[in-house]
């Protein structure tokens, strides 16, 4: 896991009639934010705190370093819905953008061991474009850079009548520590970044989340208020420093509470 909530009420996921209820549901490739920067939702925003021993999901060390060394690394550890997870006071922004700096240079460019060229990129590109799947971007094989088109395919048995699993990962850079590529990334859904009860006795005095679910996410990249998004995440300062990333799966239920379940408990389509 990394260590960001995003909160069902994210742009990744919208309301839609189930039977005769209304939930929240994902929409697959919706672009929405994993973190944001302190002042546009305070220094608890979605920021966790994992114990790095990976023996227990609701408590973790707290601070800063802890906070920027499991962006770079993640956390293997066994979290399930309905548990609790601590949010890190002490996280800050220049931690956020050091460690997602970090993260994406430490697994290197799927160029070093991408076999394909540029057509094969832009080919794959319209193979999923021709499918109905919402594009992403415009790949580059020369920029350095994991591209999206570099670390997913359009299934060989992509059939168009069970869209739910169109898509499966290409091993494009089989670094330790990283599946595929650190842009490929697995977050926490919790309900809100201001919860009703933020301090339940699960946890600590920091603010208390309950999970809801878990979902796959490609990091597209990072921006800052009224810039471009950039996505090498490198260069940017500020407090209003966001990390944006794709909504590819869904996985897990959440009682109910999220529509993760009405076409399976593993989801991994994209839609407009």
């Amino acid at each position: 896991f990394m260590p960001w909530a995003v909160p069902q009420s994210a742009d990744c996921f919208q309301d839609q009639l189930i039977g005769e209820e209304i939930v929240r549901v994902p929409v697959f490739g919706k672009r929405c934010a994993l973190t944001i920067g302190q002042g546009a939702g305070g220094s608890n925003y979605g920021r966790l705190a994992f114990d790095n021993l990976g023996d227990d999901c609701p408590e973790g060390e707290q601070g800063a370093s802890a906070y920027e060394q499991l962006i770079i690394d993640g956390v293997l550890i066994d979290c399930e819905v309905g548990e609790w997870v601590s949010s890190n006071s002490g996280a800050s922004v220049g931690k956020t953008i050091s460690g997602v700096e970090t993260r994406l240079a430490t697994g290197g460019s799927c160029e070093s061991a991408y076999s394909g060229s540029q057509q094969a990129l832009d080919d794959a590109s319209a193979a999923i474009a021709a499918a109905g799947f919402t594009a992403l971007e415009s790949p580059s094989i020369s920029d350095g850079i994991d591209d999206f088109f570099e670390i997913w395919r359009l299934a060989s048995g992509y059939d168009p009548a069970n869209p739910a699993f169109g898509l499966e990962t290409y091993d494009c850079d089989p670094a330790p520590g990283f599946q595929t590529s650190p842009r490929n990334v697995t977050a926490l859904v919790i309900e809100d970044i201001d919860p009703p009860d933020p301090h339940p006795e699960m946890c600590s005095a920091n603010t208390c989340y309950r999970l809801l679910g878990f979902v796959r996410m490609y990091i597209e990249g990072c921006s800052v208020v009224g810039g471009p998004l950039v996505k090498s995440c490198q260069g940017l300062s500020g407090s209003d420093f966001t990390v944006y990333g794709r909504l590819l799966s869904a996985v897990a239920t959440s009682d109910g509470e999220l529509g993760f379940s009405y076409s399976g408990d593993i989801q991994s389509f994209l839609k407009d």
